[in-house]
């Protein structure tokens, strides 16, 4: 069921990305994402032995939901790296982008481990069991998405001074031409472009997605290994990833 989440995610991502640049849709692309991660991990929080089945499809949407929202997020970028350093007008500084983007993954890294240690902690201090905590986890993440959705997506920068607004379309779509077909085609050209013109980067970002790959089933597959073959308890689990949260906050930034 994770791998069905995995990979619809994969096939949505152009489709989504298109839709961003081509339509008008942006912003409630991204709320109608957002909306649905946040429920569905809310959902989650009802794990237990009789619900785990309807628990890991919800997680499957939340995959999937997440990254139709990081597409629709960072398309917000580049109108956040504009500086103006002459008089001749506004330009987009990749510096700029460089360091927004790099502050942002480390203040996501750090929430999560934040987020992580209060959880352990209210584990260890009411003695939960491992169904318990990740309720407990899940209703947590989820209230907070609720919170930061509720303002962030609102498009009301009257009310919200962080709200994303609504945003014309960077691309004009071919009279005629099909939202979906378009996106295969961006896909194919940024690939043969690549091939082309940067043959090494094609190599590179191809070896980049396979390393992704791998370590995105580090999480789940080093959980299960020391469960069920070292025989740890859940604390020493949760510490564990709690440490690699830590490692890997210098590395984004």
């Amino acid at each position: 069921i994770i791998m069905c989440g995995q990979f619809s995610a994969t096939a949505l991502m152009p489709l989504v990305g298109a839709a961003v640049d081509y339509t008008s849709k942006r912003r409630h692309l991204g709320a109608t994402s957002a909306w649905i991660l946040c429920f569905t991990t809310l959902g989650q929080a009802s794990i237990s032995k009789q619900t785990w089945f309807y628990c890991s499809i919800g997680m499957a949407l939340s995959i999937a939901s997440y990254v139709c929202h990081q597409v629709s997020v960072l398309s917000y970028l580049p109108g956040l790296s504009m500086v103006k350093p002459t008089e001749h007008g506004w330009v987009d500084d990749p510096q700029e982008r460089y360091k927004i983007n790099s502050v942002a993954n480390a203040a996501a890294l750090a929430t999560q481990l934040s987020i992580t240690l209060f959880v352990s902690s209210v584990a260890f201090w009411f003695d939960l069991g491992d169904t318990a905590t990740a309720a407990v986890a899940q209703g947590i993440v989820g209230s907070l998405l609720f919170v930061v959705y509720a303002c962030v997506w609102t498009g009301r920068r009257d009310l919200v001074s962080c709200a994303f607004r609504d945003h014309a379309p960077t691309k004009v779509l071919p009279e005629g031409a099909s939202l979906f077909l378009t996106a295969l085609n961006e896909v194919w050209n940024s690939w043969t472009t690549l091939k082309r013109r940067r043959p090494a980067a094609r190599f590179f970002l191809s070896g980049y997605a396979c390393a992704a790959a791998g370590m995105g089933s580090f999480g789940s597959l080093s959980v299960v290994f020391m469960h069920d073959r070292l025989r740890v308890d859940g604390s020493t689990t949760v510490l564990v990833m709690a440490l690699c949260v830590v490692f890997a906050v210098p590395a984004s930034a």
